[in-house]
């Protein structure tokens, strides 16, 4: 057997060894880092769209002073229930929330509840001498807002983040007005006689994020219901855990009274995976290749063409002695040359 074919028979079976056991490490340690990489771009997502909320929050409550604060609806507490400054106060609502500052929020739902929780002004009435409803999704946190009021409980304004019926995420924001006092006012706080100011906007960036993430298969998020009113200097804290029971992880990430887990199986990182193991491949049969010939073109350098050289020297000279050419070096086949 040749020497090149005796040293491609030994040596191709090490290098692929050698390959297959690097490749892996590499493929292991890359899908790691590719792993941590996604879970941080989802992190810093859902990150910013909290960060978000908060400015759409207390965009939906300035508009909730605003209306508050108004001669309108001033003129409606004080006016006992009269249709005319209600239709007043309607018109000044839909007047605000056609403002192109009030339109970038989103659709904001403006409604006004008597002290015997009627609702008496609305901004998603049609018919102005129609019956007014308040929407089922905020029908039971009003309603607790209002028995507080009612029975004399301190009560100035509270907010809260709610998933309504389409899926949306949406806030909302309670405010009791009375009549002769300003609502911060402590006297006023445990009135009973008072009007609810509600207004309902959407919270446009995590429903951004949520229509998102419905695109992949292999991502859930789920919104977990506050039990308490916003606290907009919450710190933001992140935990990634590892699932016991699901082939994946749930990163937990709440803060500014907002709490939301996302789920992201295994299976979300099937294509990085392919991409990752095809290019690891083409990789390695490169560097292979590469090797092998640097290989062959060391071996047949130095070591086949001297030999076939002292073979042809053999060939001419017949064997005899003063055909050999003596030479200098230490190598191999200079060695055998002098010995002859």
């Amino acid at each position: 057997m040749r020497l090149l074919r005796r040293l491609h028979v030994v040596l191709v079976p090490i290098l692929l060894l050698v390959a297959v056991i690097a490749g892996t490490a590499l493929y292991f340690w890359q899908l790691s880092e590719h792993k941590k990489l996604e879970q941080q771009k989802w992190v810093t997502k859902l990150t910013n769209s909290i960060n978000a909320a908060n400015f759409e929050r207390s965009g939906i409550e300035a508009l909730g002073y605003e209306v508050s604060g108004s001669v309108q609806f001033i003129n409606y507490l004080q006016s006992s229930g009269d249709s005319s400054e209600r239709l007043f106060l309607e018109n000044h609502i839909r007047y605000v929330l056609r403002q192109e500052r009030v339109v970038e929020l989103g659709r904001i739902a403006v409604y006004v509840i008597d002290p015997s929780f009627v609702l008496t002004a609305s901004s998603e009435s049609s018919d102005p001498f129609g019956p007014l409803e308040l929407p089922n999704d905020l029908y039971q946190t009003v309603f607790d807002a209002y028995v507080h009021v009612s029975t004399g409980g301190a009560f100035y304004k509270q907010g809260t983040a709610y998933r309504s019926i389409t899926g949306e995420l949406r806030y909302l924001s309670i405010s009791a007005h009375h009549s002769k006092m300003l609502p911060d006012d402590k006297q006023a706080m445990n009135r009973a006689d008072r009007s609810l100011l509600v207004v309902d906007g959407p919270l446009t960036q995590i429903n951004v994020l949520l229509t998102e993430i419905h695109r992949y298969p292999t991502l859930s998020l789920d919104f977990n219901q506050p039990s308490s009113s916003i606290n907009p200097v919450e710190p933001i804290t992140i935990k990634v855990l590892e699932q016991e029971y699901i082939d994946g992880s749930l990163i937990d990430i709440s803060g500014l009274g907002l709490s939301m887990s996302l789920t992201v199986l295994d299976d979300h990182y099937a294509p990085i995976e392919s991409r990752l193991a095809t290019k690891l491949t083409l990789y390695m049969l490169v560097v292979l290749v590469v090797m092998l010939f640097i290989i062959h073109l060391v071996v047949r350098t130095n070591i086949i063409k001297p030999i076939n050289a002292l073979l042809n020297d053999i060939h001419r000279g017949g064997l005899e002695l003063r055909y050999f050419k003596r030479a200098k070096g230490d190598d191999e086949v200079s060695t055998l040359k002098n010995a002859i």
